[in-house]
């Protein structure tokens, strides 16, 4: 009997020990592992002059503040929603704070593609898609003598563009062009006081 006894008072302990002991233990694991998942969303990232990106912090409760800072302005920016924006080719670090700790993206800013740049063939290169209208200006030096001037456009191919003058002046038009159909033309811009002509590629994609 005392034997029996003994084997029951034994697997009683064991049971105890079972429900009891874990919930006497602190409980660092999910603490740490909270932790360890309050991150930046990117650690890096690359944005052309000009574009925007998000960034956010994973991991922290809606009512925590979060601040951000940007390490030079001149190249990167950031608002308080961790929205970067990229001012001019270079690199930043964008930091976010939250509750005293800081966590760091390295933003590199890269140069935009310049529309309507010059190239050595053509005197601009514009770039736009079917429905898109994009204005631009051609310059002329005069080298012809006269009062006022008139202008004289010549296309390789019809179809692609349509054309319009939204105004002016004895040596410089402003046009408008308005994308058509997909392909790629050479339009000449004369001006009759002026001996050169000016040649802008235009594409449509």
């Amino acid at each position: 009997m005392n034997r029996k006894m003994k084997w029951i008072a034994a697997l009683c302990l064991v049971l105890i020990g079972t429900l009891v002991l874990p919930a006497m233990l602190p409980q660092t694991v999910g603490t740490v592992a909270a932790a360890a998942s309050v991150k930046l969303n990117k650690t890096s990232a690359t944005v052309k002059e000009g574009e925007t990106l998000q960034l956010k912090m994973e991991g922290v409760a809606a009512s925590k503040k979060i601040t951000w800072k940007s390490s030079d302005k001149t190249v990167a920016t950031v608002d308080k929603n961790g929205k970067v924006k990229g001012k001019k080719a270079g690199t930043a670090t964008i930091t976010a704070k939250v509750s005293g700790k800081k966590y760091t993206c390295k933003v590199t800013v890269k140069a935009a593609k310049k529309e309507n740049a010059k190239s050595d063939t053509y005197d601009q290169v514009i770039s736009l898609k079917i429905g898109e209208s994009k204005t631009f200006r051609v310059k002329f030096t005069l080298d012809k003598a006269g009062s006022g001037a008139s202008y004289n456009f010549k296309y390789s191919k019809s179809g692609i563009i349509s054309l319009n003058t939204t105004g002016g002046s004895a040596s410089e038009i402003e046009l408008v062009a308005y994308g058509k159909e997909k392909g790629t033309i050479i339009l000449t811009v004369s001006n009759t006081r002026s001996t050169k002509n000016k040649k802008i590629k235009i594409t449509v994609k």
